[in-house]
């Protein structure tokens, strides 16, 4: 609305909905003694004008710059920007759960590429391959014995009495990454 409209009374503006009937209070038409009266603010102490919400703060705190030192020079970067180099310099270090956060950006990001995951894959610890084996085995042999029993229409079998109407059928699970999901702190 235009500041000539909030001028106007509201008898004056014009109506944004229509109603339909011949009625004193009903639909667009409130009943005068449960609205605000004029000069009445249901909450006074509302938001602060300019304030910002917690996206905003979360924002505002990684993207601040801080003066960070690489040999004999000094630069300023972001924060999130200081954070990453310092998790992909921990991961070279040797720290397994920072190894596994830069993976997992990278995965996110789609940095890697296959030939960069299969390498990553063979480097892998002989348990760590022993136990996706293991899981892509059990998998594979669920899929495959749900693919044979199924139906074509679930609800054509009579399901057994006392049972759920999908006991037994499940989909097909993705296979899982390699690396759990990053949370930073």
């Amino acid at each position: 609305m235009s500041n000539a409209d909030n001028n106007k009374t509201r008898d004056e503006r014009p109506a944004k909905k229509v109603p339909k009937g011949d009625y004193e209070v009903g639909y667009c038409r409130p009943d005068p003694k449960v609205q605000f009266k004029p000069g009445n603010n249901a909450n006074p102490n509302g938001r602060p004008r300019g304030s910002r919400n917690g996206k905003g703060l979360v924002k505002e705190a990684f993207l601040e710059l801080i003066p960070v030192r690489e040999g004999n020079t000094t630069k300023k970067v972001s924060k999130i920007a200081a954070v990453l180099t310092q998790t992909i310099n921990d991961a070279l270090k040797g720290n397994h759960k920072a190894r596994l956060a830069a993976i997992g950006l990278a995965q996110m990001h789609g940095i890697l590429t296959p030939e960069i995951e299969e390498a990553i894959e063979e480097n892998l610890p002989e348990h760590d391959k022993k136990i996706l084996e293991e899981y892509n085995r059990r998998h594979s042999a669920a899929r495959s014995a749900a693919a044979t029993e199924a139906p074509a229409h679930p609800n054509s079998v009579p399901a057994a009495e006392g049972s759920r109407p999908d006991a037994g059928h499940f989909p097909a699970a993705p296979l899982p990454k390699l690396t759990r999901p990053v949370v930073l702190k």
